[in-house]
């Protein structure tokens, strides 16, 4: 029997056969092996202690659980995962027709859902889970490091096997690259520079096997991991971030005439009624970060210009810091009004609820301004459309039923 073919742009091409689906899945078996034993079985804190070993991503979802600036951190390998998911044609068909493999991810969807509200389940339930969970070992952040990550190696499985391979030297120097940063931070244990190689890896070996045009799609939802890895810089700048707001705060309510007088971070009213010091959790860190990865999607998906994906993204800056400054005021103007204790207890708790959709508002109104037709717009304003008379505003006469039909005393038409 002769082997069928296939025409694509005039040339002949074999359809891909099952050895070589086989081996694509091998590949991807093997690729997915290293990297669980490289960050989640392969001790990365603790080395050479009898308690405390961690691997990288038991130590990084740790780490979130500890620092509330990442508190996010468990949702960006999510966000990526479904990024990619959107991308695979034979998941979204298997999604849509195939009711058991439905039943699969929900199943999945919940244990990721017990992982992340593992300490607000109940206790029955807690206790059920621990039970379980010291059968093999673990603990909270190892079935929470688990269930994040799966569901992102399953959406680039999905992905790549429906891809051509085609071998790339740059994606030989991504992943040579990555190797390198890998072994140097595990042995000098620095677990921020072990997670950054995993996001290098985790598109430079694809790169190398599959090729630029087969994972040119992976290159934003692998980036897109690099806001999950803690940056001790940003640290740093939470100090300056809270004058910032305390300045520009204090300046606001004088100018308003709420009299107050501030140093560094320390705001005060001149009358004594009331006093307040920005702390770091104050500064506006935790918004910067959460609107960072919310812009970052935003215009990933709704934009196809690259510079108008990165105007927006860089746009969440000045908004987190201009959402903080709205906050500190209205807490100091919260506080004339009301007293200190108002305005530092219920008030201060909940303004933060009030003020990031204020700036996520403000990144949608910057995004719109970013897509206006302005020579349009500036047509109009020259060009004003003429406002029509009262003849032209007249119905129009109905039209004889008959229009051969001739008016009375006219003379015949000739056949």
């Amino acid at each position: 029997m002769q082997e069928s073919t296939a025409s694509v742009n005039g040339a002949l091409t074999k359809p891909e056969s099952n050895e070589n689906r086989g081996t694509q899945f091998l590949i991807l078996g093997l690729i997915a092996a290293a990297f669980v034993y490289a960050y989640f079985i392969q001790p990365a804190e603790g080395q050479g202690t009898d308690k405390g070993v961690k691997s990288v991503m038991r130590w990084l979802v740790g780490h979130w659980d500890a620092v509330s600036n990442y508190s996010h951190g468990p949702l960006i390998p999510l966000i990526s995962a479904w990024l990619i998911f959107r991308r695979s044609k034979r998941f979204m068909d298997l999604w849509e027709n195939n009711d058991t493999f439905k039943g699969v991810c929900i199943a999945v969807c919940a244990v990721i859902g017990l992982g992340l509200a593992y300490d607000a389940v109940p206790k029955g339930v807690s206790n059920i889970m621990r039970n379980v969970l010291d059968v093999v070992g673990w603990g909270k952040y190892d079935l929470q490091a688990w269930t994040l990550f799966l569901p992102l190696f399953t959406a680039i499985g999905f992905y790549l096997a429906e891809q051509t391979p085609a071998s790339s030297k740059w994606g030989l120097a991504l992943t040579a690259f990555g190797v390198l940063v890998f072994w140097v931070a595990i042995r000098g244990a620095q677990q921020h520079a072990v997670v950054i190689s995993f996001v290098l890896l985790l598109y430079g070996v694809p790169l190398y096997l599959w090729g630029y045009q087969a994972t040119k799609w992976l290159i934003f939802p692998v980036a897109f991991l690099f806001l999950m890895v803690p940056l001790n810089f940003l640290d740093r700048i939470t100090i300056p971030l809270a004058n910032i707001a305390t300045s520009c705060a204090g300046h606001i309510c004088n100018a308003i005439g709420v009299d107050v007088v501030w140093k560094g971070t320390e705001i005060k009213s001149a009358t004594g009624a009331f006093q307040f010091e920005i702390a770091e959790g104050c500064s506006g860190i935790r918004s910067l970060v959460a609107l960072g990865m919310v812009t970052a999607v935003y215009a990933y998906t709704t934009e196809s210009s690259q510079w108008k994906r990165w105007a927006i993204f860089f746009a969440s800056l000045p908004l987190a810091v201009l959402g903080n400054i709205a906050r500190v005021t209205t807490i100091l103007l919260v506080a004339k009004a009301f007293g200190q204790e108002a305005a530092g207890g219920l008030y201060h708790d909940y303004s933060s609820f009030i003020f990031f959709p204020v700036a996520l508002f403000g990144m949608l109104v910057f995004a719109a301004l970013l897509n206006l037709n302005y020579a349009q717009v500036w047509k109009r304003l020259i060009h004003p459309t003429a406002a029509p008379d009262a003849s032209s505003s007249a119905p129009p006469s109905p039209a004889p039923a008959n229009a051969n039909a001739q008016p009375p005393g006219a003379p015949e038409s000739p056949l």
